[in-house]
């Protein structure tokens, strides 16, 4: 039989784990950790989706050519094409909603797939963007950063 010493009677045991204030500020700092790296990852996000999407309206852009040949007619890209209507196919880009797309005037790829070169400018929901340069004669493209709005 052991002996305790009397100090030692009205102790309780260890005991194991984790009390529930200890739990709740752990999980204090890691709501704080999440709630910073979250607007982090949601941008990392929206950045690789413009990246992607910028080098699928160059590919679109570099296909055009081939696309008014085949067609046997003229296809325009511009930003007011919905009013214009005659006869001349226009060329649209798929996109997200809340994805906008503008053009320095209006790019023709004739009949003869011979392109009219400009700029094609994507702007993300949140304000990024990428300008696809297309060069003529053949719509070659190059994807570069542009500047932030309001920048």
């Amino acid at each position: 039989m052991r002996i305790y010493p009397p100090h030692a009677r009205h102790k309780k045991p260890f005991q194991k784990g984790f009390t529930l204030f200890e739990m709740l500020v752990v999980l204090a700092i890691m709501g704080l950790i999440l709630g910073l790296a979250a607007p982090q990852f949601t941008a990392r996000i929206e950045s690789g989706k413009l990246i992607e999407t910028a080098e699928s309206i160059a590919t679109q852009m570099r296909e055009a050519p081939m696309r008014a040949r085949l067609d046997g007619r003229t296809i325009r890209y511009g930003n007011a094409l919905q009013e214009q209507d005659d006869g001349l196919a226009q060329g649209t880009f798929k996109l997200d909603p809340g994805w906008t797309v503008r053009t320095n005037g209006t790019l023709i790829v004739s009949a003869m797939g011979l392109c009219s070169g400009g700029e094609v400018q994507l702007f993300a929901p949140s304000g990024r963007n990428k300008t696809i340069i297309v060069t003529a004669p053949f719509c070659e493209t190059r994807i570069v950063d542009a500047p932030q709005r309001g920048a």
